[in-house]
Order: structure tokens, then sequence, then C-alpha cells
């Protein structure tokens, strides 16, 4: 009679920890990749609400605010109002960023709600909302005050920054590297 052995060889534990480690060492840098692609979806989403303020100010003639909170509940509002504050999510209520756009259809202006919130971009925070609200003006698109930076961090350190000159000019740069074809800010 033939007695049946249970469990592994240790040949066989440790053929399946190298195949194991392979893996893993191919799946690291595909982490990073995502990592970026996070970074990279929430700085483009502030790029183009600070683009729509701008081409708006411009389109309706008068200015409009961009309204920014930093940390990891983080948003970006866009208004035409004195003031908003970009966690609402009701476009109705008096305190949500909205601009008033015109709509062809209804032959009237409807409030649009325009905000980016933490909670569309998981893993990333804005570091440093200090110089904010910035207002674009009605007559060339450019700050009315100084330019400003939104800092934008994933959970492992990859940075990119929204930055808008005094002149209105808006680009997207890597803090420390360029980023995803974004350059290294100067």
């Amino acid at each position: 009679m033939i007695k049946a052995t249970r469990g592994f060889s240790l040949i066989e534990l440790m053929v399946t920890l190298v195949v194991l480690a392979v893996l893993v060492s191919m799946a690291m840098p595909m982490l990073d990749v995502l990592d970026k692609r996070r970074v990279i979806g929430a700085a483009e989403a502030v790029y183009s609400e600070f683009q729509f303020a701008k081409s708006e100010a411009i389109k309706q003639s008068r200015d409009i605010r961009v309204e920014v909170i930093d940390g990891n509940e983080w948003c970006v509002g866009v208004t035409d109002k004195d003031s908003c504050i970009c966690t609402t999510t009701n476009p109705q209520d008096n305190n949500a960023c909205t601009v008033a756009v015109y709509d062809v259809a209804e032959d009237e202006a409807i409030d649009v709600l325009r905000t980016v919130r933490a909670e569309e971009h998981t893993g990333v925070s804005v570091l440093d909302d200090t110089g904010f609200p910035v207002e674009f003006d009605s007559l060339r698109g450019m700050l009315n005050g100084v330019g400003n930076t939104v800092e934008l961090q994933s959970e492992d350190g990859v940075r990119l920054d929204v930055v808008v000159s005094r002149m209105g000019r808006i680009r997207l740069c890597g803090q420390n590297e360029p980023v995803g074809g974004y350059p290294q800010c100067d």
C-alpha cells in the first residue's frame, strides 16, 4: 500500500515564490503609471475649469472667479457671483459654483454647475490654496491680481501644478520632474 503525502515540497514552494516575485516586479511599474495618470487626470480637469473661466469672462464680458479649497477633500469651482462654495453640488443652491450660460434651445441663460472635486479623483490632494480665489477680467482674460498655482499631488508624491500667470496664461508642469508629457516647472 502506497501512503499519500500531503503538502508542498521545498522545491515547489521555492518555484512558487520565484514566480510570484517576478509577477510583482512586473506589476510595480504599472502602479507608478496609474499614480501618474490620477494626477494628470485631476490636473487636466482643474486646467479645463480655468480655461472655461477665462473664455467665459471674455465671451460674457464680465469677471469670472475660480475658488479653490485645498487638502484631501479639495475642490475647484468657477462662478460669476462674488463667491461660492465648491463643495456644494446642487446648482440651485445660492452658494453653488455656477456660471450663467446661454442655452440656445431654451433661449435663456441657465446656471451651470462648474466644479471639480476630490471624490472624482481619488488618491490626489491639493497642497496649497493660498491666494485664491482668482478672477479673470472681462476685457482680455487676464487675472485681476497676481498669478497663482494649484499644486496637485498623488499619494506617492507625483506632483503636477496648474499655473496661472498674471497675464492669464494657464499651463501644466511637473514640480520636480516632467510628468506625462508636461515639462518641469521653471
